[in-house]
């Protein structure tokens, strides 16, 4: 907890600038903002390591309940959070990406050191067509890989994405990018003319069902 706090304290330091380039939360807040103003209102998180997905539910909560309200004249706002896992998702939704409406903006996570991790396949695996490009990698390698290939698709694409290298063994680098992500919904539910801290839709929900059980 305590390094964890202390990367959220370092990255506090980073967002209090007032030049906007030098302050990660603004520029990404601003550029997120812009992007759906011109169409790009589904916001895709895409974590390249299993023990990410919590923190990528988290993310959804956060973006979805946060930024999903009417603004200061009734109209209603907000940017829709979709969380896809690397690998297994890229080769689910990766088509809709690449080739469907360009109605999407993504966040891209890996873990620079994933290459060192996991199983190292066989040698012997290169007498085997399916297998040979895998001999002699590791399954860490093949997400790393998969990542870049994702990536530069996207890009070449026109498809707006931005990466995130994060240890995900580092709770102080963990701390940092939940600070970050947080800051960044505040700035854009300022920009979109929200209060980003209520809920007034799902505490109707909650009355209501608290009524039902009276019921």
């Amino acid at each position: 907890m305590t390094a964890l706090l202390a990367g959220a304290r370092v990255m506090a330091e980073e967002c209090g600038q007032d030049e906007m380039l030098e302050n990660p939360a603004f520029f990404n807040g601003a550029a997120q903002y812009l992007h759906a103003e011109l169409g790009r209102s589904i916001c895709v998180f895409m974590p390249y390591a299993d023990r990410l997905h919590p923190f990528g539910l988290w993310y959804r909560q956060l973006w979805a309940e946060s930024l999903g309200k009417r603004d200061h004249s009734g109209s209603a706002r907000g940017l829709t959070p979709a969380l896809a896992m690397g690998v297994t998702d890229q080769h689910s939704q990766l088509q809709l990406y690449l080739d469907g409406p360009d109605d999407k903006q993504f966040t891209l996570l890996a873990d620079p050191k994933l290459g060192r991790q996991g199983a190292r396949v066989p040698e012997r695996f290169t007498g085997l067509p399916a297998t040979a490009p895998l001999a002699g990698h590791t399954t860490g390698e093949l997400l790393l890989a998969e990542f870049r290939a994702t990536r530069e698709t996207l890009t070449r694409r026109g498809r707006p994405n931005r990466t995130i290298q994060l240890d995900t063994r580092d709770p102080a680098a963990i701390g940092a990018l939940i600070l970050l992500l947080e800051l960044e919904t505040v700035v854009v539910a300022q920009l979109l003319g929200i209060d980003p801290f209520d809920q007034p839709a799902v505490e109707e929900g909650k009355v209501l069902a608290r009524e039902y059980l009276k019921q």
